[in-house]
């Protein structure tokens, strides 16, 4: 049976696997039948025979082989183990650019570059010393040399081959030179990015295999130190924050989650370094965890610039507290001076009071004797309005009802007992700059009712007694209370009422001489209503200027 009458049950180059044509090439150099091995292929230990479909008795002729070999998708050299070339196929012609004749016989290293070719016997030595199928130069770049001398990256896979003329080695060589332009352009891509980008095994413990240059940026190691040493992110992150970083990549590595979070590294020179990582992980078709990627960010400027802000807070917050305590020292001893002088004003007042009620006593005259009596009882109660003030807490928030309730009370037990007082004033406080025109107001209105208000004491001074009826009950009302911007002040009496033909701002009384001038002080309005009874309301804005 002729090469061309035998039907390949391998038909296409690219499906033969590279075990396969190794021991496609055993049989080659034994030129006997052998028998067939397990899955895997040890060309050396254990060989195969490949033999045509439909005929399983028939062995592959010596052309078979070498068409075998020509069909290979990659460059094969085959190597005697004085480093000649013994063997090159039509794809090592094209790679290197050499005709096959310029190649057999020759030594290997003239597909080598200049530059690596003394190392590269010594490695050579080496392997023929150890021989078995491996990659060559696991973990370093490795290049060919054309005849033009122009040089591209390569991988290689190395494989002994036992003949009866000596130890050989199969070249099984690649072209690699549109993966590197990739690689070049996604390192590019990555280095250029102002962040470092990482890549870490899961699957077989946690191995960096990959971080970027701007490693050395961020934290002072250099880019090989952190690949060597796959636990050193490990060793450089902060000690406070690995419990932390355990139990949030234990959640990412079980509920599938994109990883996130803010830790602290300690760089090579001991200075805290904060970054802000994340990352994502790549999982196989059952779910399993295979690699971690992802990016980590220095924002140690945002984190010092926070705590510089913090700090610049804190102190604020502290000059404040002082600055604060300093103006409460000062306010409360203007509180004391104020109240010091209420009292003085209170003293004085009430000295004047019994220097009048002393006098009043020698005067024989009614008339004059009230007079004196009159201004005794005033200057009394405008004492008891500034003593109320002085022992006040706050003079910028006076508890006005209080004070209303205790000088109305007062007024109330010294001329009418009888009468029935109603003080509704709640929730209203003043300065002491409004609440003593109030107070004042309110006294002298109240002495009004007292004085005029009710039958007994009015007649005399008015010829409307004869008509009026006295109530069962004597009342006085005085209350306040907010109207929109304002306040209402309403003091109410059910007497005699005011007299029609008396004008509040024409007339010689001193008590409505002052309800008028302390109105007009609060930029206030009196509105009056003469009867049943008496009702004065004054009205007067609540935002009153110290």
């Amino acid at each position: 049976m002729s090469d061309q009458d035998i039907d390949f049950e391998i038909a296409d180059a690219n499906e033969i696997s590279f075990e396969k044509a190794i021991a496609a090439l055993q049989q080659l150099a034994r030129a006997g039948p052998q028998e067939a091995g397990p899955d895997y292929y040890d060309p050396i230990a254990d060989p195969i025979e490949i033999r045509p479909a439909g005929d399983p008795t028939e062995r592959w002729t010596k052309e078979t082989y070498l068409g075998l070999l020509e069909a290979m998708p990659d460059a094969m050299v085959i190597v005697s183990d004085n480093g000649l070339i013994a063997l090159v196929n039509s794809q090592t012609e094209r790679l290197f650019g050499y005709r096959r004749d310029e190649l057999l016989n020759q030594p290997i290293e003239r597909l080598v570059p200049a530059r690596f070719r003394k190392e590269h016997v010594s490695s050579r030595d080496t392997y023929f010393a150890d021989p078995h199928m491996r990659p060559m130069g696991a973990g370093i770049d490795l290049f060919g040399r054309r005849k033009d001398g122009s040089e591209f990256p390569v991988e290689i896979s190395l494989s002994p081959l036992k003949t009866e003329s000596g130890l050989h080695v199969i070249s099984t060589i690649r072209d690699i030179s549109d993966k590197k332009r990739l690689e070049v352009r996604y390192r590019t891509l990555i280095e250029e990015i102002p962040a470092v980008t990482f890549m870490a095994a899961l699957d077989g413990g946690v191995s960096e295999f990959y971080v970027s240059p701007q490693i050395e940026k961020l934290l002072g190691f250099t880019q090989k130190e952190w690949v060597e040493n796959p636990i050193l992110w490990y060793t450089q992150l902060h000690e406070d924050d690995r419990d932390r970083w355990h139990k949030e990549f234990a959640r990412t590595l079980n509920l599938a989650e994109s990883f996130q979070s803010i830790y602290r590294f300690r760089a090579r020179d001991g200075h805290v370094v904060w970054v802000h990582g994340e990352a994502k992980v790549g999982r196989d078709s059952d779910g399993r965890p295979l690699f971690l990627q992802g990016v980590a960010f220095d924002i140690t400027d945002r984190k010092e610039a926070e705590e510089a802000l913090r700090h610049a807070r804190d102190d604020l917050e502290e000059k404040v507290i002082e600055r604060t305590a300093d103006l409460d020292k000062s306010l409360e001893e203007k509180n004391m001076a104020i109240k010091e002088v209420h009292h003085r004003v209170k003293g004085n007042l009430q000295l004047i009071s019994s220097m009048l009620r002393s006098q009043s006593r020698n005067v024989q005259a009614r008339e004059i004797k009230a007079v004196f009596d009159e201004m005794a009882d005033r200057l009394r109660s405008i004492a008891d309005i500034h003593e109320e003030l002085y022992e006040a807490e706050d003079l910028v928030h006076v508890d006005f009802g209080n004070s209303v309730h205790r000088l109305a009370s007062n007024l109330i037990r010294s001329f009418r007992p009888e009468v029935k007082l109603k003080v509704d004033v709640s929730d209203v406080f003043l300065n002491i700059h409004t609440a003593i025109p109030c107070a004042l107001i309110i006294n002298e209105l109240l002495l009004n009712c007292l004085k005029y208000a009710f039958p007994e004491q009015t007649c005399e001074a008015s010829g409307e007694s004869d008509q009026y009826q006295e109530p069962e009950v004597l009342r006085i009302d005085v209350s306040m209370r907010t109207d929109g911007e304002n306040f209402v002040l309403t003091v109410q009496d059910n007497g005699l009422g005011f007299p029609s033909d008396l004008d509040i701002y024409e007339t010689e009384s001193l008590g409505l001489e002052i309800v008028t001038s302390q109105a007009d002080k609060l930029d206030g309005s009196i509105d009056l209503k003469r009867s049943p009874g008496t009702t004065f309301t004054i009205t007067f804005p609540a935002n009153q200027e110290d």
